[in-house]
């Protein structure tokens, strides 16, 4: 839609003005498209949200917004070439577009590509990094966002984060934190099994000691083996030659 200036303006951002006679103001000429075309944005705007245009009701704009309908479809295509067809073409795709789409099957390739509204199909990538796993996109409704150049997949529908009492959590970059508090024992080591399974791979995990308040000689040196994706072993030393009886703190990262 474009502004539609007086009729027979020359100008054609000109104002419009009220009839004033004292003043000898005529008063702009209303064209038909002025009035015309607005109604037709509106409408189509609210027809391409799914909603129905109904005359008595004045709060139908605010809703097709609130609803979510222009940039949400159910994905078609296949799980590793995914298509989607909004109500509202977007003629050409734009840096920063987002569009939802509830995904039937979970991406079983690394390469995967969306194409929207038939505009061509685009790779997909994880958010921060040209790359992207299997399984990354989920089942359910997953975002994507357009950056000018590749679909970022910014909220995966199998992001699953737990709340801090569960003490782990999942990043949409597909990254797991997890944490906990460890006691050991003068026996050998003890085995600490992780809140949830890393999916993959464990990449790091760290101990350190607990001790309130700090003493330097009572401080212990805690470490780490037989690290798997479901758990580790940890034994603390003040000694480095035998095991003490102490408490730490551990963070693990994976994916």
């Amino acid at each position: 839609m474009k502004y539609n200036p007086p009729f027979g303006s020359l100008d054609p951002d000109a104002p419009y003005v009220d009839r004033n006679v004292p003043g000898a103001v005529a008063g702009s000429r209303v064209p038909a498209a002025a009035v015309e075309d607005p109604q037709r944005e509106l409408v189509n705007l609210i027809l391409a949200a799914g909603l129905t245009p109904d005359e008595d009701d004045l709060h139908q704009l605010g809703k097709a917004i609130q609803s979510g309908g222009l940039n949400y479809v159910a994905a078609g295509g296949s799980a590793n070439a995914l298509t989607a067809t909004l109500l509202q073409p977007p003629g050409t795709l734009h840096a920063g577009m987002e569009v939802s789409l509830n995904v039937a099957a979970a991406n079983t390739t690394t390469a995967v590509t969306l194409n929207v509204n038939s505009l061509g199909a685009v790779t997909v990538y994880r958010p921060f990094e040209n790359a992207l796993a299997v399984g990354d996109i989920g089942v359910g409704i997953n975002k994507f966002r357009f950056d000018g150049t590749h679909w970022r997949l910014v909220s995966p529908a199998n992001m699953i984060a737990g709340s801090p009492a569960s003490r782990w959590t999942k990043l949409s970059n597909g990254l797991i934190m997890q944490w906990g508090k460890v006691a050991t024992n003068s026996g050998g080591p003890v085995t600490v099994t992780f809140p949830v399974t890393f999916p993959t791979s464990v990449g790091s995990v760290v101990v350190s000691d607990e001790s309130s308040p700090v003493v330097s000689n009572q401080i212990a040196c805690f470490g780490v083996g037989l690290i798997t994706t479901s758990s580790f072993q940890c034994v603390a030393s003040q000694n480095f030659s035998s095991a003490v009886i102490d408490q730490g703190n551990w963070i693990a990262m994976g994916y």
